[in-house]
């Protein structure tokens, strides 16, 4: 495992997935649509996905809530 992904490991998931949120906002939808291994229904779905989730119109579930589904599904 490289570095990169050491120090990311080590962050805590409230900050993973705020990188992770900061990452996929930082992808412009030109970047994207230049992507010709990515099928154009992935892009289109993508698009939705990053709409919605602008708009506030994404569910959300907290950490504790992932955690039982997890749990749950052993």
């Amino acid at each position: 495992m490289g570095e990169l992904q050491q120090h990311i490991l080590s962050l805590s998931v409230p900050e993973r997935l705020q990188l992770i949120s900061f990452i996929a906002s930082s992808i412009s939808e030109d970047a994207i649509n230049g992507i010709s291994q990515v099928p154009d229904e992935w892009v289109e779905e993508a698009m939705i996905r990053i709409q919605n989730a602008k708009a506030g119109n994404t569910k959300t579930y907290s950490w504790e809530e992932v955690k039982e589904q997890v749990n749950g599904r052993k």
